[in-house]
């Protein structure tokens, strides 16, 4: 990070290893230093590239003479200047992608601390936007426009983390390379629970989303659109207010969805065959921090309220919980991932129970407790007949 908050490193180096990189927007809050917004020169990466596609090997008179040499060059794995990835290894969406260092539209070799620091920035955009937007008599679509760029950067930053669940650290470095690790490293517990208790906070976690209620009554839209390179004309969006709950819960169930598909509880399965017991997280540390992210609320002796969206996530994950246990996928999802979520199931039915005997819940928070209640003694109490796997 300091690197990239330096502008002379960013003029020398450019704010990626190459210009083929998706990379992030380089802006630091305010107090930090700042280098380059963008890639605006050749990376390291693209030096050492062009350098084995077209440098002269000096001696070599044919093709084959050359590979010694190139070889040697491309040896340099462990020279974190001249790592580059595909774009298979940032394919997170099946839970084929496995290095949390690769990724599209981040930046340094700590990306948890630079998504910190964009969360930071887009919560204080969003807190502050009434003072900037509209300028004096144009239209409330400048806000609209400028609220959606902050907004969608902290959706995508808050699910950012999700990469580092099942991590493991990829060396595509051959056998003898000098400083080389083992191909496969798994990415520490502390740093996977870093990440999940990042996520937590800024996605999952029932204090995870507040909104000025005042700027959500500034987000409408013209008629006639011209902030945004259209028109709406006769086909305007069915709202007139911008629709941030859906929002957010669509990407807190797209997290969730990401993160207990069968091939990523597969890999969290596997993991306790490849490190030590406590060195990287377990399949029972992710149900175990999903459980706490979305119910621990239920717990608070104070408890008054729900939100909506918390509402609404706890209200899913639950459902989620019942088609692992009663419907698990045929595509190897892995026996231990039932067992589990069959016994959060039944914990989530002791910690209701005792969240409905507070006093001072409010009507909707009570009935949103009992329908979950209902919804979990129906699936617990479930009878089927399961076809032999």
């Amino acid at each position: 990070p300091k690197q990239l908050q330096s502008k002379s490193f960013t003029q020398r180096y450019g704010v990626a290893t190459s210009v083929m990189e998706y990379a992030g927007l380089n802006l630091w809050p305010k107090g930090y230093p700042q280098g380059t917004f963008w890639q605006t020169v050749l990376g390291p990466y693209d030096y050492y590239a062009i350098r084995w596609g077209y440098g002269r090997v000096a001696g070599a008179r044919t093709p084959e003479a050359e590979l010694p040499t190139l070889n040697q060059w491309a040896s340099q794995w462990n020279n974190p200047l001249y790592r580059f990835a595909s774009d298979e290894d940032v394919s997170y969406r099946d839970a084929h992608a496995i290095d949390p260092r690769v990724s599209q539209f981040d930046l340094t070799s700590d990306p948890l601390s630079w998504g910190e620091a964009q969360l930071k920035l887009s919560d204080h955009i969003l807190q502050t936007l009434d003072h900037h937007f509209p300028q004096y008599g144009h239209t409330y679509d400048e806000e609209r426009a400028a609220f959606e760029s902050a907004f969608f950067t902290e959706l995508a930053n808050g699910a950012r983390p999700e990469h580092y669940i099942a991590g493991e650290y990829l060396s595509r470095s051959h056998a003898g390379d000098r400083g080389a690790p083992t191909p496969l490293v798994q990415v520490s517990r502390s740093d996977e629970l870093r990440a999940f208790s990042q996520m937590r906070r800024y996605l999952l976690g029932d204090d995870a989303w507040h909104f000025s209620p005042a700027t959500l009554n500034r987000l409408v839209y013209s008629e006639w659109e011209t902030i945004q390179g259209g028109a709406w004309a006769y086909n305007p969006p069915p709202r007139h207010d911008e629709p941030v709950a859906e929002f957010v819960e669509g990407t807190q169930q797209f997290v969730l969805q990401q993160m207990f598909q069968p091939l990523m509880l597969q890999r969290l399965d596997d993991l306790s065959l490849k490190a030590k017991p406590g060195s990287t997280m377990s399949l029972t540390d992710l149900f175990n921090w999903t459980q706490d992210a979305v119910y621990s609320d239920l717990k608070d002796p104070k408890l008054n309220s729900i939100g909506l969206i918390h509402r609404s996530l706890q209200q899913s994950y639950a459902r989620m919980l019942g088609r692992l246990w009663l419907a698990p996928a045929t595509s190897g999802m892995p026996y231990d991932a039932e067992s589990l979520a069959r016994a959060k199931l039944v914990s989530l039915r002791d910690d209701i129970g005792g969240a409905l005997r507070r006093p001072n819940l409010d009507e909707l928070t009570r009935a949103h407790l009992q329908n979950l209640a209902d919804v979990v003694s129906r699936i617990l109490d479930s009878r089927q007949v399961e076809q032999m796997r």
